[in-house]
């Protein structure tokens, strides 16, 4: 059963789409498949809600998406004829929300789920927010997305009736959308209350915070598949909150976790062997549906014989394979800080002495002042997301486009190691997450009073799956940090290297943001890269670099910032990466070689 706000057309009696169910395999093993509209979408009455607050003890008339469920499997198993008494529930991006929030004190029948790309926290690193920045581009998905009456069941071979938008100004996304500055003029042209609510509620409050159905996931007893995707650029973060969720809250439940070199759904309906340049080498898709997804709901819902995966099925990009691991965090991984070093060098020695001036970006470092690099960002010439122009839209291939344009930049700082030795698997650059003690802040300052800073790492060599020459991106976190330590909450993101304070005096970050994974060998011979920048345009908001209420922002609210970034031995920067020995191999990772 998939539950999904999106419509399940074509409606009516004896109509359906080519394939139902998560692929052609289902189909050919005779399972009964089930599609249904949530409260209040197209063919449902009622009013639908923007991830609805879970409800741990319900009474009465109350109702969440696991009363619904509940309530749609018991009438389901009563008439619904040759079923066999058990339920599998899956679904993608919001759907799978609505797979993670349906199992919470579930029926009884349903006996498997996989959350897929679930939506879990959409102020804490999903579609909406990252870390308290708008990810502004994404958030045209209300440009269709819309407030029905209901019951309005789509009608076979018209238009969806909630698509009436007015064209952008630009078929190029870098123009349009700072036409759509401040976000006054985004609120006006996408004219949706559900984006209003989004602009609302800037910071993580209470609207959030309820809405996380992460701080929910208890009480599951059916076997959990969560499933992801390495270049999701969508909803990277959620899948690794279910899956340690799930862990703390129902640790008797099996509960595993796949990720693979995907966009947002792409295990779904592509072949997985590439995304942009990168190629993987194999069909990863066609191998995760009948080799993980099909052998999983066969075990759990047809008595199959048990497929015995892994705790997390992980692929690795750089060498191009899946490897199975027993625990995530892998038990061998160990931590080594990459530091920034003078001279744009990136080492795992720590800065030994100040460093000699050099020029940063076309700006020259204090000469008094060696200590620290800076630059000047100005959200009148924000730095574009791609270097191409792309249509208006999420452009779900940025985390693997080719980045040297942005080197090339005033307003971008590059760091970057020497050639390595030896080939160095690591699961990611990282900040820890909670289940381990954080890393030294990073001391940074800011002559504006707000500030954020997309911290993107590359690797300007690549392995030999892309173009020579290019750069590509393992992730890409983004933090604002202001004056005001309440502002946000700490969340999930791959490395936040600056923070801010509104004066030029040196701060550090109080509240280091959590971790996520990518699995990735970096061969021998190329250098990890990592570019600091202000702006990343129109992925995420411009920067107003003042410290005022951003939705009500106003075209003078806007101001250039010189921002730095130290790098001295009292004022240290770093990355903290998690590294894997080789395959086989028993012997620790040092950093330096494996």
């Amino acid at each position: 059963m998939t539950r999904t706000c999106y419509g399940v057309g074509p409606y009516g009696e004896d109509k359906y789409p080519p394939i139902i169910g998560p692929s052609r395999s289902f189909m050919k093993s005779g399972y009964i498949i089930v599609y249904q509209d949530v409260r209040g979408r197209f063919g449902s009455e009622g009013a639908w809600e923007e991830m609805t607050p879970h409800i741990d003890h319900p009474s009465g008339k109350q109702h969440d998406e696991s009363t619904d469920t509940s309530d749609t499997v018991d009438w389901l198993l009563k008439n619904v004829p040759n079923n066999n008494g058990k339920v599998g529930i899956l679904g993608i991006s919001y759907p799978g929300f609505y797979t993670s929030a349906s199992i919470i004190d579930s029926h009884p029948a349903i006996k498997a789920a996989s959350p897929q790309a679930p939506v879990t926290n959409l102020f804490n690193n999903d579609d909406a927010y990252h870390n308290g920045a708008l990810m502004f581009e994404a958030n045209d998905f209300y440009l269709s997305f819309r407030p029905q009456g209901n019951p309005t069941p789509e009608t076979r071979g018209g238009p969806r009736p909630e698509r009436p938008n007015p064209p952008y100004v630009s078929k190029d996304a870098y123009v349009a959308f700072q036409a759509l500055e401040p976000l006054s003029k985004a609120r006006a042209f996408i004219n949706n209350p559900y984006f209003d609510e989004t602009l609302d509620h800037p910071t993580d409050d209470a609207h959030w915070q309820e809405r996380d159905i992460s701080r929910h996931l208890h009480n599951i007893h059916a076997a959990v598949l969560t499933v992801g995707g390495l270049f999701d650029a969508e909803d990277l973060s959620g899948p690794w909150k279910t899956f340690d969720a799930i862990a703390a809250q129902s640790p008797s439940t099996p509960n595993q976790i796949v990720v693979g070199p995907w966009f947002h759904g792409g295990w779904a309906r592509a072949d997985g062997n590439h995304i942009g340049e990168a190629r993987f080498g194999s069909d990863t898709s066609d191998y995760f549906r009948e080799h993980i997804q099909l052998p999983f709901f066969e075990h759990y819902l047809k008595d199959g014989p048990d497929p015995k995966l892994a705790k997390a099925t992980v692929f690795e990009t750089g060498s191009n394979q899946w490897r199975s691991y027993t625990a995530w965090p892998p038990p061998a991984a160990t931590k080594r800080m990459l530091y920034l070093q003078p001279g744009g060098k990136l080492s795992f020695d720590p800065p030994a002495q100040a460093g000699a001036p050099r020029p940063v970006s076309g700006t020259w470092v204090d000469a008094a002042n060696p200590d620290f690099d800076q630059y000047i960002s100005d959200p009148a010439h924000p730095v574009p997301e791609v270097g191409y122009a792309a249509a208006p839209g999420s452009e779900r291939e940025y985390m693997a486009a080719d980045q040297r344009f942005a080197s090339k930049r005033r307003d971008v700082l590059v760091y970057q190691t020497d050639p390595l030795t030896a080939p160095s698997p690591s699961p990611a650059p990282s900040l820890p997450s909670s289940t381990s003690p954080p890393p030294a802040p990073t001391p940074t300052s800011s002559s504006s009073s707000s500030t954020t800073t997309p911290t993107p790492s590359r690797s300007p060599s690549p392995p030999p799956t892309f173009p020579a020459g290019a750069t590509s991106t393992f992730h890409q976190p983004f933090s604002p940090a202001t004056s005001n330590s309440s502002a946000v909450s700490p969340c999930a993101a791959n490395f936040v290297i600056a923070s801010a304070s509104p004066s030029p005096s040196p701060r550090t970050n109080p509240r280091p943001s959590t971790s996520r994974w990518l699995r990735s060998t970096t061969p021998s011979g190329h250098r990890i890269m990592v570019q600091i920048q202000s702006t990343w345009f129109p992925l995420v908001d411009l920067n107003l670099q003042t410290f005022v209420d951003i939705p009500g922002a106003t075209a003078a609210d806007f101001k250039p910032a010189t921002e730095r970034i130290f790098h001295s031995a009292q004022l240290s920067s770093g990355i903290e990466i998690y590294f894997l020995p080789p395959p086989g191999s028993s012997a620790p990772s040092t950093g330096k070689g494996n």
